[in-house]
C-alpha cells in the first residue's frame, strides 16, 4: 500500500522548502516530507535564552550576488541586516596576532600572483589536486608565495571548508580575489535569523507538509517513483525531488541506477565539517573581528552588544583542529584578543555528528567541482537539488533556493 502524489520533495530544507513554494499554483499535488521534527535543514535558527534573541546555527551569511535570495526576501516582505562594523581589525597567523583588517595594495598584487600560479597549477596537472598539495606546489620556485599571503588562504579555508586541505579541492582556493582579500565579504543576514525565511516559505506553501517521516529508500515503479519512509506507508509520485543533504544519500536504499552520475558523489559526500560557536563575553569594550590561520577560530566576530552589556559573538573553525573546553578557550582568546574577555555562555550544534547532515555546508572534495554541472539522474522523474549540488552557488543559502525552484521549473516544463 503506497499514498500517491504528483510530486514527492524529500527534505524540508531551503531547498525542498523552495522547490514546494514554486509549485505553490500549479495545481500539482505536492507533498513534502522531512524527517526532522522542524524545517529548515542546516539553517536553524533557534532561540538562546541567554542571549535573550535567536541565533544561527547553521547557514547564516548572504552575499550581494546572491539576487534570487534578495528577491525572495523583497518578495516576503523579509529585511537583512549587516554585522556591525569593528573597532579592532584582528588577523592571527604564524607570526602571532596583528592590527590588520584587509590586504594592502601591494599585498593584494601579491594575492593576484598567488591565485594565478596556483590555477596554473591546478590546471596542469593531469588529476584532481588538493588544496594542500597546490599550497605546498606554490612555496617553491622561482617567486614563492610570501608566508602572510599562504596564511591569508589558510585562514580564509579554516572558517569555509572547516576541513583538512588534503580532503578539499584545490580549486575552492580560487576564490574572486575580493571575496579573500576582505573577509568580511559574508556580513548581511536575515532579520530574525533564517528561522524567518523558514517560516515564511512554510506559511503560505500548499503542500502536505509531513515532519518526522523520513524517506529510506527511492525505487522505479512503471512510470513512477516509489519511496520508502521510516514511518509506515510508502509513497508514489510522478515526480520526486531530492532535497536532502549530500552525506546523507548513502542513507538511502536505492534502486540500483535510480541516481544516475550522481551516484560517485553520493558515495563520496562532501568535506565540509566546519565547527559554529556561539559565546556571550563580558568585559568586550568593542566590536572586533580575528581572521586567523592560527589561533582558536578561523573567523570570529561580534555580533551585537547585548542589553546587559554583555557581547554576542561568533566564530567558525575546523573541527578536526578539535573543540577547546570552554576554560582553555577563555585563556586563547584572553591571550591573544580581547584580555579582560570571560566566557559567561556558549553554544553550537555539532551538524558533523548530526544524522540529518552529517557535515555543514558543501565542500568539494578533489575533483568534485568539475563534476557538479550537468549531472543528470537515473530517471527523468528524479531530481536531486540543494546547496551541495548547485553548480554556480554551492554550500549557499543561493544555491539552495536556485536549485530548489529550477526544480520545479523543470518539472513544469517537462510534462
Amino acid at each position: 500500500m503506497s499514498i500517491d502524489t504528483d510530486v514527492l520533495v524529500l527534505g524540508g530544507g531551503l531547498a525542498g522548502l523552495a522547490t514546494a513554494d514554486a509549485l505553490r499554483e500549479s495545481g500539482r499535488a505536492v507533498t513534502l516530507l522531512e524527517a526532522q521534527g522542524r524545517l529548515g535543514g542546516r539553517t536553524h535558527g533557534e532561540y538562546w535564552e541567554p542571549a535573550g534573541r535567536r541565533i544561527d546555527l547553521g547557514g547564516t551569511w548572504l552575499l550581494p550576488s546572491f539576487t534570487e535570495s534578495f528577491g525572495l526576501l523583497r518578495e516576503l516582505g523579509i529585511r537583512t541586516l549587516d554585522s556591525p562594523e569593528p573597532a579592532r581589525w584582528l588577523t592571527h597567523f604564524r607570526d602571532g596576532t596583528a592590527n590588520r583588517e584587509q590586504l594592502t595594495l601591494g599585498e593584494r598584487g601579491e594575492l593576484e600572483a598567488a591565485l594565478a600560479r596556483l590555477g596554473g597549477f591546478v590546471g596542469r596537472e593531469p588529476m584532481p589536486v588538493s588544496a594542500e598539495r597546490a599550497l605546498e606546489s606554490a612555496r617553491s620556485g622561482d617567486a614563492p608565495m610570501s608566508a602572510l599571503i599562504e596564511d591569508w588562504l589558510r585562514a580564509t579555508q579554516r572558517y569555509l571548508a572547516g576541513a583538512p586541505l588534503e580532503t578539499v579541492d584545490a580549486d575552492h582556493l580560487l576564490l574572486p580575489p575580493d571575496d579573500i582579500a576582505d573577509p568580511e565579504h559574508y556580513r548581511t543576514q536575515i532579520e530574525g535569523t533564517t528561522r524567518t525565511l523558514v517560516t515564511a516559505l512554510a506559511e503560505r506553501s500548499t503542500a502536505d507538509v509531513r515532519l518526522g517521516v523520513g524517506a529510506t529508500g527511492i525505487a522505479r515503479s512503471g512510470d513512477r517513483l516509489r519511496v520508502a519512509t521510516d514511518a509506515g506507508p510508502a509513497f508514489s509520485a510522478r515526480h520526486v525531488v531530492v532535497a536532502l543533504p549530500l552525506n546523507c544519500l548513502r542513507d538511502l536504499s536505492l534502486e540500483p541506477g535510480v541516481l544516475g552520475e550522481y551516484a560517485e558523489l553520493a558515495a563520496a559526500g562532501h568535506a565540509g565539517a566546519s565547527h559554529k560557536d556561539w559565546l556571550i563575553l563580558d568585559g568586550v569594550e568593542e566590536h572586533f573581528r580575528v581572521f586567523g590561520s592560527h589561533g582558536p577560530y578561523g573567523y570570529f566576530r561580534s555580533e551585537e552588544r547585548l542589553a546587559d552589556g554583555g557581547m554576542l559573538c561568533v566564530g567558525l573553525a575546523p573541527s578536526a583542529d578539535g573543540v577547546l573546553g570552554t576554560d582553555e578557550l577563555q585563556s586563547e582568546l584572553r591571550a591573544n584578543y580581547v584580555p579582560r574577555a570571560t566566557i559567561r555562555a556558549r553554544t553550537s550544534h555539532n551538524w558533523n555528528a548530526d544524522r540529518y547532515a552529517r557535515g555543514t555546508w558543501f565542500v568539494p572534495r578533489p575533483g568534485q567541482y568539475a563534476t557538479l554541472d550537468g549531472l543528470i539522474a537515473g530517471s527523468p522523474r528524479l531530481q536531486l537539488v540543494g546547496g551541495d549540488l548547485d553548480p554556480e552557488f554551492p554550500g549557499t543559502i543561493e544555491g539552495a533556493l536556485r536549485s530548489g525552484r529550477r526544480a520545479a521549473q523543470h518539472l513544469l516544463a517537462s510534462n
